[in-house]
This record gives structure tokens, C-alpha cells and sequence, in this order.
């Protein structure tokens, strides 16, 4: 298990600096310390979870979107493992206009299912859907602590919300970071804004989204940095994302105390 395990985190680690090396632009020691000290890379080791595969994916997808669309498409579509990731990838990729990337998508999912049907039998499937029926029960509970949610859902939950009241909260994100990223999209911004606001809205979309799935937070930072290499950010923006990084050190720690739903703050900042 444990060879595994490094294995695994290891390489998928790699693929991601990789990736977000690129995004930057950057292939110096400077970034490459930024990246390897990013918060979400150690809550992601400590915790065992594949946010590093998932970010390396999607930005992987926004790099290649424009020039080599099949290949972005099945980025995309390899994000069929964890697909609530990929909730605005259909909107983006349609009402952009790149059919190319978003039949690749469609094509890669449904591959790898078939795949798997033929590899495993239809038992796998029905367990998953057995699984995933009675999943929302756990999240719903709080017995996966609320303070480590970055999702909207979980901050509502955290400050004393009902399960209905955070459902409906969510959905008011969920509809708000879909018609930013419409928007966005339809008007053919630059790829740095196009890109960092689809990374950055999933983070708010998604009811499930917990403190290391903020790597893909990194993916919309990445971007930010980017476009700023043609539009510099102001001194705000600058501040904006430095306490970000710095809140994201212990935030669930933080939330914890202060009864502060810190992650989702975090996500909110960053998608404004």
C-alpha cells in the first residue's frame, strides 16, 4: 500500500507541476517552489486524495482547448471518475463553440465506461450507483466535518443551515457561476480569463467540493498570473490572492474555530 501510495501521489504530482508550469509559462525555480508550497498540495498528500490528477486533467484540457481541441477533449473526458468536476464543462465547451473538444469529451467518457463494463461486468456499475444513492447521506451529516467543505453547500451547513437551506443556497451558486462562465465563454474572452473563471466557478458549482480539491484553485490561479503577463492586476488582486494562499495553510483549523466557513471564502475570492 504504501509504495503505492507514493507512487501514485508522486507521479500524479509531477503531471500537475507539469502542467501548471506550462499554464505559467514559467519553467523557473521561483515558481516551482510557489506551486510545491501551495497548501492544497500537502492537504492532498496528507489526506491520500487524486486532486492532483484532477487538476493536472482539466488544466491540462484549458491549455490545449484552443489549439489541439481532441486532445482537450479527452482531458475533459477522463475527468469521467470524478464527474461533478466536470458539471460546466459542457456549457463552456458548447456555447464557446468548440464542438471539437466537446464530442472528444463525450467520446472519452463513454469509452472508458464501456471499457470498464468489459473489464469488470455490470456488478461494478451497480454498486457505484448503490454507493453513490446513499452518499449524500454522509455529506449531509457532517460526519465529513464541514469545516473542510469548499463548496457553498458546506459553508451553510457549517453556519447552522439546514439541509434544505443549503441545497437551495447551492443551486443559487451553482445557477450564478454557470451564467458567469456562459457569459464568459459565449464572448470569447482571452484564454487566461476564459480559462481561470471555469476553473475558479466549478470550485462554487459543485456541492461536493472539499479543502484539496482547491489544487484545482491553483489551476485558476495559474491562469490569473498568465493573463497578467499581458494585463498586470492590481495591487488588490495581488493582496487578494497572497491571503488566499495564506488562509488556505490550516483553514480548516481556522474554520473550526472561528465557526468561519474559510475554504469556501477562499473560493469566492478567487472566482471574484
Amino acid at each position: 500500500y504504501l509504495a503505492a501510495f507514493i507512487g501514485f501521489q508522486t507521479a500524479t504530482l509531477l503531471l500537475f507541476l507539469f502542467v501548471a508550469r506550462r499554464i505559467l509559462d514559467d519553467s523557473g525555480a521561483t515558481a516551482l517552489i510557489a506551486l510545491l508550497a501551495f497548501p492544497a498540495v500537502w492537504w492532498n498528500f496528507g489526506l491520500g486524495q487524486n486532486a492532483f490528477l484532477t487538476a493536472a486533467l482539466f488544466g491540462a484540457a484549458t491549455l490545449l482547448v484552443d489549439r489541439r481541441p481532441g486532445l482537450a477533449g479527452l482531458c475533459f473526458g477522463a475527468l469521467c471518475y470524478k464527474p461533478h468536476f466536470a458539471l460546466l464543462v459542457p456549457l463552456a465547451l458548447g456555447i464557446g463553440g468548440h464542438w471539437r473538444a466537446f464530442l472528444a469529451a463525450a467520446c472519452t467518457a463513454a469509452t472508458l465506461v464501456l471499457v470498464s463494463l468489459a473489464l469488470l461486468g455490470w456488478g461494478t456499475w451497480q454498486a457505484f450507483f448503490a454507493a453513490a444513492g446513499t452518499s449524500h447521506t454522509m455529506y449531509e451529516s457532517g460526519r465529513i466535518l464541514f469545516n473542510g467543505f469548499v463548496s457553498p453547500f458546506g459553508a451553510i451547513r457549517l453556519l447552522g443551515g439546514s439541509i434544505g437551506v443549503a441545497y437551495a443556497g447551492q443551486g443559487v451558486f451553482t445557477l450564478a457561476a454557470a451564467m458567469v462562465v456562459a457569459i464568459v465563454w459565449r464572448r470569447r474572452l482571452s484564454p487566461a480569463t476564459r480559462n481561470a473563471v471555469l476553473a475558479s466557478a466549478t470550485l462554487l458549482a459543485v456541492p461536493l467540493s472539499l479543502l484539496y480539491d482547491m489544487m484545482l484553485g491553483a489551476v485558476a490561479g495559474c491562469w490569473l498570473l498568465r493573463g497578467a503577463s499581458r494585463e498586470p492586476l492590481q495591487t488588490w488582486e495581488k493582496t487578494a490572492l497572497a491571503m488566499i494562499y495564506a488562509a488556505m495553510l490550516d483553514s480548516r483549523g481556522l474554520a473550526e474555530k472561528v465557526s468561519v466557513p474559510v475554504n469556501t471564502i477562499c473560493a469566492l475570492v478567487l472566482f471574484g
